[in-house]
């Protein structure tokens, strides 16, 4: 049986953190926005999380996008120290992409439903969510109507295309030009 990981936060200069070059994550300008706001106005709220040292340097775990938005803000040069989560053993290259991915994925998912019945919508859309996301919920319950109308300000005409998922690029060229139709609104999801 392996032994069980202890995590400990230490200070670690930003030079010795080398970034993961399989990270899938794609950072949109939105998001790096939606980041920079939170970074300014809370602080680094949750440690940066890397291996423990190879070489001399440590392989970032998780906090890319908060390393390039604090770095491109120039908040952060190669000489700040950060708090880092380091492991008490050297973690393998799998378990760091292991790690990684899972840091990413498994996080739940929102009760949208929940979410605009209890936060104001206009906080919602500063906080980083979009319009399309917030306007999809499904109000079923009729105590919910009034709230559905200051969500939904706007008539829509939901169209459901449901296509195996090798098909789903054939199908998105002849959905995409309704995107450029005023009021017209699709999301695009996966069952």
């Amino acid at each position: 049986m392996t032994k069980q990981l202890v995590w400990t936060t230490v200070k670690i200069k930003i030079s010795e953190l080398a970034t993961w070059e399989k990270n899938p994550v794609k950072l949109s300008k939105a998001d790096a926005e939606q980041i920079r706001i939170s970074l300014e106005k809370f602080g680094q709220v949750m440690p940066l999380v890397a291996n423990s040292p190879i070489n001399g340097r440590r392989r970032l775990i998780d906090g890319h996008q908060r390393r390039s938005v604090e770095l491109a803000a120039k908040k952060w040069s190669p000489d700040t120290l950060v708090d880092v989560r380091v492991p008490s053993r050297i973690l393998s290259s799998s378990e760091c992409d292991e790690l990684s991915l899972r840091l990413r994925r498994n996080r739940g998912d929102t009760d949208m439903r929940k979410l605009v019945t209890n936060f104001q919508f206009n906080d919602l859309l500063s906080f980083g969510f979009n319009e399309a996301e917030l306007s999809a919920v499904d109000f079923k319950s009729p105590i919910l109507k009034e709230q559905e109308e200051t969500i939904r300000p706007k008539e829509y005409l939901r169209i459901l295309v449901s296509v195996p998922i090798r098909q789903a690029g054939k199908a998105k060229k002849y959905v995409q030009p309704l995107e450029d139709l005023e009021g017209v609104e699709v999301i695009y999801g996966a069952n």
